[in-house]
């Protein structure tokens, strides 16, 4: 069952752009995409525009010979769990979109020697056994220092859900009851707002593998190199 907005986004698709809208969004990235369509969800009229030839922006995918190639992310999480604090699974929860989704706990793993192929699995039990072996106790120390220090941004960045950020006199409503958890975690927020790759300075992170490997799941979140991605 096709709804106004499908309709509207339908005839936007085939070429037919209304004279006159309530808001143009300009760039159909994943943010532009989220912005024109919770937008269409209240009620606006809506036109996005978008100079590439597909929408989606560092996200979008691409088919050649049967095969999907996936520009950018390609490493989700949480995005149909009720509650989520994933920004893209807020989005679509709150537009009542719903997913089909595939879930996997582990996945194959190919690195440059003295590292080679392994079984990446949910957990670090297996990771620490790849730096042990490639790299000895001394990365698996500074992993473990790492995910230490990592816990009090894990923690900052999960106490406000992104929906809950608004510029009006209505911020006072949705952003109290989240007040207490903001505040506990009010020394760790600036750090947020920094590239990842400022963040792995600050910890003192050396192990250029680890380092790579935060870099492969920064452009797997973010579509970006952790230079790039907020520590968000």
């Amino acid at each position: 069952r096709r709804g106004p907005r499908a309709a509207r986004a339908t005839a936007a698709a085939r070429g037919e752009i209304p004279g006159e809208v309530d808001v143009v969004v300009i760039g159909a990235g994943i943010g532009g995409l989220s912005a024109g369509a919770l937008l269409a969800q209240y009620g606006r009229r809506v036109t996005v525009l978008e100079s590439h030839a597909v929408p989606g922006g560092a996200a979008h995918a691409w088919e050649r010979d049967g095969y999907t190639f996936e520009s950018g992310p390609s490493l989700y999480s949480t995005m149909t769990t009720k509650g989520t604090m994933n920004p893209m699974g807020q989005v679509l929860q709150a537009l009542g979109e719903e997913l089909d989704v595939f879930e996997y706990n582990d996945w194959m793993c190919h690195f440059p020697e003295p590292v080679g192929t392994f079984e990446m699995r949910i957990g670090t039990d297996n990771f620490n056994d790849v730096l042990q072996e490639a790299y000895g106790e001394e990365a698996v120390q500074e992993f473990a220092m790492l995910r230490e220090k990592m816990q009090p941004l894990a923690k900052a960045a999960m106490c406000l859900p992104v929906l809950a950020v608004r510029n009006d006199p209505a911020a006072l409503i949705t952003l109290g009851r989240f007040l207490p958890r903001v505040l506990e975690s009010l020394p760790a927020l600036p750090a947020l707002a920094k590239p990842y790759s400022t963040v792995m300075d600050d910890m003192g992170l050396k192990n250029q593998f680890l380092r790579d490997w935060l870099e492969l799941c920064c452009f797997m979140l973010s579509g970006a190199p952790a230079s790039g991605t907020p520590a968000s």
